[in-house]
């Protein structure tokens, strides 16, 4: 029953997608001498008895100028409709083996002498074939195999050879009884009923006067299964429209009409898709450079972006070629309309100075664009100041260890003095030997920048500092995420963003830029000792930074700045102090400003900075909490407190706390509630102090 509805309404839109025609007078198409119905007959007796499906065209019945309609109409082979052959009849047949593979049989009646001329014929074909027969290279063996019957009769067959005898083909019976048919086809279909056998599609397409017409006839297994199709396919919405339905016997027959008229305008709908592809494809095309017009600025910016994708997708020599190619283009196009039009060109040329710096290193390039931007009057100062300072820089890391050092250290500090980020040219001279020191470790410019300055603000700042009692301490990997966690847990609106400074002695071999997923920077001249700045959000990548911190430090004298910043309420902003011991891995505090020396320590050691570096930042699997209470009995406790069956389960084994995550959980809820019950009153706000 659905089966019959789908092969209707395809029918439908077959037709509202396609066209055909027959013959106008006058005009130039492929028929012979012969009778057209005689020679598709012919090919039709050719065809192999056993076949899932079976074709039959008669493109010499139809207009030059109307096959592309029946070509966008026809459900069957393309090849019978090509326009660089001749072709009086087609026939075709296709069948799956008891092993699954296809096999198919084409037959082509061709005009005008083409087959005694192989090489126009190949090259005509639309389709690569080898010749039977004829040995083949592995690359060719897989080709379909080609072959002449007669002077007129092209064979082309797929898959494995069959071994069907020829004769006795459906299409035969109905090319006699359709003569006028320019396109016929049988194919079988799965009946209703599992054990039922014959039910056939029959698909007839012929032209009128007025258009085509298609006739499709669905033989079912019996009248009852065909009455039972027919009532299906009168509930279909819109089923009246131009579509006839009836039933003669076990057979549904449907008909649909459609004008030349509208096949045409269905065709040329086809046309402006297929013309908006292809302007579409032209946008996405990259020009040669000499095929670039600088004047047109939509081409401009269309043509840079193409680039600056390939680019990202390029390594190596390919990529330096790329980027003098966009350097190129946007160089030509900044100079052409800087000065003219400065509000369009402002991104080009800002573009241009990325692609200097990034890419070519060419910070005296960069230079001269930004003084250009700078001199039309409307570049955004800050913006552009800010690149000429990382230009200044670039080149200063260009003349390091050469005879240029000094001049361009000179012009690097006067900007950094200039733009107010130093007071004095020491302090710009120190700025522009720290920066030029980090980008020549891979760290960007705008990084690299914010984090001195910030760091210079904090590490300036005076705080009045209390003493600790003896036994304050914490693990410093942790003390990031601890601190944050504490703030957090005190009131404070969370999640923040942590900025850390250090200030200590560095580890031997210690880098400018420490750690991959959480970089922290060393700054040799920011204060009398050297410092080391870097910031996370998330408790994964605050873990991270403590990491790379206690990586970079030897045990010794330190002094810890923490900036928590709320990131739903950016006004919410304090700043924590505390000066101590660096030892192995852990932190001895020896004074700390009034919110760090009002918490019990030895607790948030034991209850929270301990366990959050047990856990570490693993996310996969998740990691087990472990807590080590100070009895049995206190275990028991803080594991019936932390217990969450949905998100972990904990249970205490002897004097420690175990919490195991579900596989797609934490156990980070768990140590919340732990150190909720464990600190109590002891939490408060970070911002209270």
């Amino acid at each position: 029953m659905v089966r019959v509805v789908r092969a209707v309404l395809g029918a439908a839109l077959a037709l509202v997608a396609s066209c055909g025609g027959a013959q106008d007078d006058g005009e130039t198409t492929a028929r012979e001498e012969t009778a057209t119905l005689d020679e598709a007959t012919r090919l039709a007796m050719l065809l192999p008895s056993s076949a899932d499906r079976c074709s039959v065209a008669r493109p010499s019945l139809v207009a030059d100028r109307r096959r592309p309609l029946i070509l966008h109409a026809s459900q069957g082979d393309v090849l019978a409709w090509s326009r660089d052959l001749r072709i009086v009849a087609y026939a075709s047949s296709r069948r799956l083996d008891e092993r699954g593979r296809a096999q198919s049989v084409t037959l082509l009646s061709l005009a005008g002498g083409q087959g005694e001329r192989r090489e126009e014929l190949e090259a005509a074909l639309p389709v690569r074939v080898r010749w039977e027969g004829e040995p083949c290279r592995a690359d060719q063996c897989d080709l379909p195999r080609a072959s002449m019957l007669d002077g007129r009769t092209l064979r082309i067959e797929r898959g494995a050879p069959s071994e069907a005898r020829a004769g006795g083909s459906p299409c035969v019976d109905l090319a006699i009884a359709w003569p006028s048919a320019v396109e016929l086809d049988v194919s079988r279909q799965d009946c209703e009923e599992a054990r039922a056998e014959g039910c056939v599609q029959r698909r007839i397409l012929e032209p009128t006067d007025d258009g085509l017409r298609q006739r499709v006839e669905d033989a079912l297994e019996s009248e009852r299964a065909a009455m039972r199709a027919l009532e299906s396919l009168r509930l279909v919405p819109g089923i009246e429209g131009g579509i006839d339905v009836d039933r003669r016997g076990a057979t549904v027959v449907t008909l649909r009409a459609i004008s030349w008229a509208e096949l045409e305008l269905l065709l040329e709908d086809e046309r402006i898709e297929r013309a908006a592809y292809r302007r579409r494809d032209e946008a996405r095309r990259t020009r040669a450079l000499d095929d670039v017009d600088v004047e047109s600025l939509p081409l401009v910016r269309q043509q840079v972006q193409l680039r600056e994708e390939r680019l990202a997708r390029l390594h190596g020599e390919g990529r330096r070629r790329a980027a003098d190619e966009l350097a190129t283009l946007l160089s030509a196009a900044t100079t052409r309309h800087l000065a003219t039009r400065p509000a369009d060109a402002l991104d080009l040329a800002r573009r241009l100075v990325r692609v200097q710096l990034d890419e070519l290193d060419d910070p005296a390039g960069a230079a001269q664009t930004i003084d250009a931007a700078l001199a039309t009057g409307t570049a955004p100062r800050e913006t552009w100041r800010g690149l000429r300072r990382e230009a200044r820089i670039a080149s200063l890391v260009r003349a390091l260890a050469t005879p240029d050092e000094a001049s361009a250290l000179d012009d690097a500090a006067s900007a950094m003095r200039e733009d107010g980020l130093a007071p004095d040219d020491t302090t710009a001279r120190a700025a522009a030997r720290d920066l030029a020191a980090l980008r020549a470790a891979g760290a960007t410019h705008e990084l690299a920048e914010s984090a001195w300055t910030h760091a210079r603000a904090v590490t300036r700042r005076a705080m009045p500092l209390r003493a600790m009692p003896s036994g304050a301490g914490a693990p410093i990997a942790a003390l990031p995420a601890t601190l944050a966690w504490l703030a957090e847990l005190g009131g404070d609106p969370g999640p923040f963003s942590v900025f850390v400074v250090v200030r200590g002695t560095l580890a031997e071999g210690a880098r400018a830029v420490t750690g991959d997923d959480a970089p922290v920077l060393r700054f040799e001249h920011l204060a009398d000792r050297a410092t080391l700045a870097g910031s996370g959000a998330s408790i994964d990548a605050l873990l991270r930074l403590g990491a790379s911190i206690e990586s970079a430090l030897a045990p010794g004298p330190l002094t810890i700045d923490v900036v928590l910043t709320s990131i739903s309420t950016p006004s919410v902003e304090r700043t924590l102090r505390f000066e101590g011991e660096l030892g192995i891995g852990r932190v001895r505090i020896a004074r700390g400003d009034a919110w760090i020396a009002r918490h019990d320590w030895p607790a948030v050691e034991r209850y929270l900075a301990d366990p959050l570096r047990a856990m570490g930042a693993r996310l996969f699997p998740p990691p087990e909490l472990v807590v080590r209470a100070t009895s049995e009995e206190e275990a028991a406790r803080l594991a019936r407190i932390g217990d969450d069956p949905p998100q972990a389960r904990c249970a205490a084994e002897g004097p420690e706390v175990r919490c195991i995550p579900r596989p797609d959980s934490d156990a980070r809820g768990a140590l919340s509630r732990i150190v909720r019950a464990s600190l109590g009153s002891g939490l408060a706000p970070a911002t209270s102090e």
